[in-house]
């Protein structure tokens, strides 16, 4: 225990035994009082108003209590998130380090996991070569996963870890295959398109090939909320409509049948790949057949990125990654 923890200790210590002092002496007054009239705010000090303010010193007692107990219990998430944003890629230069360490920790603190003094803060942007108005990319941490033959993919997703290479694996070899026409540039820009949903984040696009690795990224990290990249992640039990096989989740990308009513396309996809609309049959196909999987999840992705709720203007955009982009474009041999 350090020493801030046991100071709160000491001080939840303090505070339980005034309120245990507090109600003794309302045991000794309520004593005194049974010898007299129960008049006035004397009915406070009779056996019944004793008893029920007995019962609120407790409850006060207990909150106090509580709050101690949380307060210690953020303490300590908040030492493990420090630390664990200090551990940058080691691949890193020492300058890089120092600069990766700081932007980590401004990312975390603006995002409301740690709480960190102004003057901490100022000294961290300067170290992290921010400017006061410019936001930290999302963090780059130390991965203690065995070697990977990928580098930027393999950037943690939030909480959710790091994709396992056998995922990534599969990914590029759909990216090297898919057809051409998921990938066009759509000149309406419609905002349900995914490129128009990322282009601030990972545009201006260079090729076709270029906007192939973007969506190969998306995927990646949309896999990662979703199911922590698990091909036969089930549906949310906590979702009263799980039960019902239109509308139950599944796969990596947690898709329902009933979003094959969200465009034509999609439905001309499933016949001419499973050869019905079965819900069971589309759970079915979209856990086992892989590449069914991804590019249904793409083409899912050019027409209603709001299929996906709020995640892409709340948390997806925050953990796509440039770098990421730039290494699936390499390994689907967009760019040598």
């Amino acid at each position: 225990m350090n020493k801030e923890e046991l100071n709160l200790e000491r001080q939840k210590l303090r505070v339980e035994a005034k309120f245990r002092l507090a109600e003794i002496k309302l045991q000794r007054e309520q004593f005194e009082a049974g010898r007299s009239g129960h008049t006035g705010w004397r009915v406070i000090l009779t056996p019944t108003g004793a008893a029920i303010t007995a019962a609120i010193v407790g409850i006060f007692g207990s909150a106090a209590s509580k709050w101690f107990d949380l307060t210690i219990e953020r303490q300590k998430q908040e030492v493990m998130v420090i630390l664990k944003a200090s551990e940058v890629p080691q691949g890193l230069d020492e300058s890089s380090r120092t600069i990766q360490r700081a932007r980590n920790l401004i990312w975390f603190a603006e995002a409301g996991y740690i709480t960190l003094p102004q003057r901490y803060l100022e000294k961290l942007r300067s170290d992290g070569r921010l400017n006061i108005d410019e936001d930290p990319s999302a963090p780059a941490v130390q991965s203690n996963s065995p070697p990977s033959r990928f580098q930027a993919m393999k950037q943690a997703v939030y909480n959710r870890g790091s994709p396992p290479d056998t995922f990534l694996s599969e990914l590029i070899a759909w990216g090297k295959t898919a057809p051409d026409d998921i990938f066009t540039e759509d000149a309406s820009k419609k905002p349900g398109d995914i490129y128009a949903s990322v282009e601030k984040q990972l545009g201006p696009w260079r090729s076709t090939d270029h906007r192939r690795a973007v969506m190969l990224e998306v995927m990646r990290v949309l896999a990662g909320f979703e199911s922590d990249w698990n091909w036969k992640e089930g549906p949310d039990l906590t979702n009263p409509t799980s039960s019902d096989p239109n509308s139950a989740d599944a796969g990596a990308w947690q898709v329902s049948a009933d979003s094959m009513n969200l465009n034509p396309e999609l439905k001309r996809f499933v016949m001419a790949k499973i050869g019905n609309v079965d819900p069971k049959a589309f759970q079915k196909a979209i856990k086992e057949d892989h590449p069914f999987a991804m590019e249904y999840a793409a083409r899912l992705l050019r027409h209603r990125t709001d299929y996906f709720g709020s995640l892409f203007q709340s948390q997806l955009v925050l953990w796509i990654r440039r770098d990421a982009v730039k290494e699936f474009e390499i390994l689907i041999g967009g760019e040598n």
